[in-house]
C-alpha cells in the first residue's frame, strides 16, 4: 500500500549484524515512521515515549537526519509507529488459538518472530484498508490468540534487544499487503483522535476540505500561534494546539485546510529556526519532520471532532462575518481617505505613548517615508526593519494597515504571490495571490521575513527570486508540468517588512541575487526593562493600541504634500553613502571553516543611491525632520 508519498510500505531485509541506526534508516526508507526506545527490561523498554516524551504520537519520524540524531552513539531500540505508517499488526502470542479467518491469511504478510523456540509467534504486518482506520481492539476475532497494534500502537522491531530472552528477527520481509476484507470486517474502526494519521490520510484531508464559507476566521489562528510563540510558550505544543483547532474548523468548511497550513507553517518554521522556548534550533528536514508530525496529529483530531460543537464555538466567539479580504482592504482605504491629518510630532507621541519613551522613532519615520514614496514617481522603495525579537518591529510595520496596505505574516512560496489553483479548486472569493490585490500599485507589508529565511535553500531562493522580479515591476510565473500556463503581473509596489538579525546570516545568498531592501536597524540592547514594563501595561489593550498606531500613520500620510520634488543639494552625500554601503555589502562566500572562498564583483551604487534619494523625498513629503540610519 502507498504510504501517501509514493513509497509502498514494506519490511526491508535487515542483516543479522545490522545496528539499530542502519535498521531504522532502512525502515524509514521503506515507508515507516520510527521512534527510539530505551534498552531496559520491562514496560519501559517498550514505551514509545521513553525518549521523545509523552507527545510521541506526533514526534515519530521517517527523516534520516532526525533518525541519525536519535540513534548515533546510543543503544536505543526501534519502535515502528503502526498507525501513522498506515499499518495494522497482529501480535500473535498463542498460534494454536488463532481463529481460522486469521490463520489462513498470515502466510501472506511479513512476519517478525519474537521467540525462536515458537516460530509462529510474533508480529504479522498488514496495511490498513483504504478509508479505514483500525485501532487496537480485536473485535470479533476475540483475544485468546494475541493482540492488535493499529492506531496508537507500536511494535518493537529487529535488531532491537529483547528484554525477556527472546529475539526480534524478520522471518519473512517484503511488501506489506492490504489487510484482507474478511478480517477487516471483523474489527472495529478506531477513533481518529487516538493517534496521528498516515501521510495518505493527511493528503486526502487536504484535498477534500477546500470550502471557504468564512475565510476570515483563519486570521484568529494565525494570531494565536504568533501570540503563543511571542509569549515564550513551546513552539511544538503551541503548534499542536493551534493547528488542531485550525484543522477542525477547516473540516467544518470555514477555510481551506491547505490555506491554513500555508499561513501557519511559516510561523512555526521561523520560530523553531531561532530555537523557540528550548533554544534548540531546527531547520530544513528536521523542522519538516516535526511539522509533519504536528499536522498528522491535528488531522486525526479533526477527523474525530464533533462538527456541531466546532460550529457552535465559532458562532459564539466570532459572530461577526467580514465578507472577504478585499472588503477589508476597501474599508481600510476608505477610512484612510477620511483620516484626520496630523503632524509627524503627533504621530511620534502616539507611538511613544504605547511603545515607550525609548521607542526608536526613526523606525516609524522610515516606514512613513516608504509609504509616501509609493505615491510618487520613480522606482519603488523597499524597507526592512531589523532588530531582535520583541522590539516593536511588527507593531511598527503593521500600522500601515491604516492606509489599506496588504499585511501578511510571510510569503511561503511563489504561489502565495500568484496562485495557479484550478478554477474548480478555487474558493469563491479567492483573490489569486497577494499580487492580484496589488495591481497596479499598493503597499505590501510582510510581518515575518525571518520565516522566509528559515526555508530550505531552494524554497528561499524561489521566493527571493520572485521578489526580485516584482521589485522591477513585472513578473511572469510559469506553472504546470509542461510550463503550459504563464501568470503575468505588472505593477509598482512598496514593500515593507520586519526581520530579526537572521537577515545577516543569510547575507551571502541575498547579496548574490542583488539586495533590493533599504535596512533600518533598531537597537534591542537599550531600554529593555522599560519596554518590557510597557508591554505588560498594554496587556488587554492591544486592539486599541494597534488601531491608534494605524490612525497615526494614516493621519501623517493624509496630510502629505504629493507635489514632485527633486533631490539636488544632497546628491554628493547620498552618492558617497551609497558607494560605501554597496561596496561593503558585496556578497562573500565561506567554507565550513569560515574561510573566504569567493567574493562576488562589487555591487554598483546606482540602485541604492536611487533608493536613498527616494527615502529623502518620502521623508520630506511626510514632514520628516532628518535621515534615518539606512544601509
Amino acid at each position: 500500500m502507498d504510504s501517501g508519498d509514493g513509497i509502498q510500505l514494506a519490511i526491508p531485509e535487515i542483516a543479522a549484524d545490522a545496528d539499530c541506526l542502519t535498521a531504522a534508516l532502512a525502515y524509514a526508507a521503506a515507508g515507516w515512521y520510527v521512534l527510539p526506545v530505551r534498552r531496559v527490561a520491562g514496560k519501559a523498554g517498550k514505551h514509545p515515549g521513553g525518549i521523545v516524551g509523552h507527545e510521541w504520537h506526533h514526534k515519530s519520524s521517517s527523516d534520516p537526519q532526525v533518525i541519525a540524531a536519535w540513534y548515533a552513539a546510543t543503544d536505543h531500540g526501534i519502535a515502528l509507529h503502526c498507525g501513522r505508517s498506515g499499518a495494522v499488526v497482529f501480535d500473535v502470542d498463542d498460534p494454536d488459538a488463532m481463529p481460522d479467518v486469521l490463520a489462513r491469511h498470515l502466510d501472506t504478510a511479513p512476519h517478525q518472530s519474537s521467540r525462536p523456540d515458537t516460530p509462529r509467534r510474533g508480529h504479522y504486518v498488514f496495511a490498513m484498508p483504504p478509508g479505514q482506520t483500525l485501532g487496537n481492539g480485536t473485535g470479533r476475532l476475540g483475544g485468546a490468540w494475541g493482540e492488535i497494534r493499529g492506531a496508537n500502537g507500536v511494535i518493537i522491531a529487529a535488531p532491537s534487544w529483547h528484554p525477556e530472552g527472546g529475539e526480534y528477527r524478520w522471518a519473512h520481509a517484503g511488501i506489506v499487503p492490504v489487510l484482507p476484507a474478511d478480517i477487516a470486517e471483523l474489527l472495529p474502526d478506531a477513533a481518529s483522535a487516538e493517534d496521528a494519521v498516515s501521510d495518505a490520510v493527511v493528503a486526502a484531508f487536504l484535498a477534500e476540505h477546500r470550502a471557504a464559507s468564512r475565510p476570515e476566521v483563519l486570521r484568529s489562528w494565525v494570531s494565536a500561534l504568533s501570540g503563543k510563540i511571542e509569549r515564550g510558550e513551546s513552539c511544538h505544543m503551541s503548534a499542536v494546539s493551534v493547528v488542531t483547532g485550525a484543522m477542525k474548523e477547516a473540516r467544518a468548511g470555514y477555510f481551506p485546510a491547505a490555506e491554513a497550513i500555508a499561513a501557519l507553517k511559516p510561523i512555526f518554521f521561523g520560530a523553531v529556526a531561532l530555537g523557540g522556548s528550548t533554544g534548540v534550533r531546527r531547520t530544513g528536514s528536521v523542522a519538516d519532520s516535526e511539522w509533519a508530525g504536528v499536522l498528522a496529529w491535528a488531522v486525526g483530531q479533526a477527523l474525530a471532532a464533533n462538527l456541531d460543537e466546532v460550529r457552535t464555538r465559532v458562532a459564539e466567539e466570532m459572530p461577526e462575518r467580514v465578507e472577504s479580504v478585499d472588503d477589508i482592504a476597501a474599508a481600510l482605504v476608505a477610512e484612510t481617505q477620511g483620516a484626520q491629518p496630523i503632524s509627524l510630532a503627533d504621530a511620534h507621541a502616539v507611538f511613544r505613548r504605547w511603545l515607550g519613551d525609548d521607542y526608536d522613532t526613526d523606525a516609524v519615520d522610515a516606514v512613513l517615508a516608504t509609504a509616501a514614496v509609493e505615491r510618487l514617481d520613480g522606482d519603488p522603495l523597499w524597507l526592512l526593519l531589523i532588530s531582535g525579537s520583541g522590539n516593536a518591529k511588527t507593531e511598527t510595520v503593521q500600522a500601515l494597515d491604516g492606509i489599506g496596505a496588504i499585511v501578511t505574516s510571510t510569503i511561503s512560496s511563489p504561489g502565495a504571490l500568484l496562485s495557479a489553483s484550478p478554477k474548480r479548486e478555487r474558493a469563491k472569493d479567492a483573490t489569486g495571490g497577494l499580487l492580484r490585490k496589488l495591481e497596479p500599485r499598493g503597499v505590501l507589508v510582510v510581518k515575518d521575513v525571518t520565516s522566509i529565511l528559515s526555508m530550505s535553500g531552494e524554497a528561499r531562493a524561489e521566493v527571493l527570486g520572485a521578489l526580485r522580479e516584482v521589485y522591477d515591476g513585472r513578473w511572469s510565473r510559469n506553472v504546470g508540468t509542461d510550463g503550459g500556463l504563464t501568470l503575468d503581473w505588472a505593477g509598482r509596489i512598496a514593500a515593507i517588512g520586519a526581520v530579526t538579525t537572521a537577515w545577516d546570516k543569510a547575507h551571502s545568498a541575498i547579496a548574490s541575487m542583488g539586495d533590493r531592501f533599504v535596512l533600518i536597524r533598531i537597537d534591542s540592547t537599550v531600554g529593555r526593562q522599560a519596554a518590557g514594563r510597557k508591554a505588560i501595561g498594554n496587556t488587554g489593550s492591544e486592539i486599541r493600541m494597534r488601531a491608534e498606531l494605524a490612525d497615526a500613520v494614516a493621519g501623517v500620510l493624509a496630510g502629505m504634500d504629493t507635489r514632485p520634488i527633486a533631490v539636488t543639494a544632497e546628491t554628493d552625500v547620498l552618492l558617497a553613502a551609497a558607494d560605501l554601503v554597496t561596496l561593503a555589502r558585496t556578497g562573500v562566500e565561506y567554507d565550513y571553516r569560515g574561510d573566504v572562498i569567493d567574493a562576488h564583483a562589487p555591487e554598483m551604487p546606482t540602485r541604492f543611491a536611487k533608493q536613498l534619494a527616494q527615502v529623502v523625498r518620502g521623508g520630506w513629503l511626510s514632514a520628516w525632520t532628518g535621515p534615518p540610519r539606512c544601509a
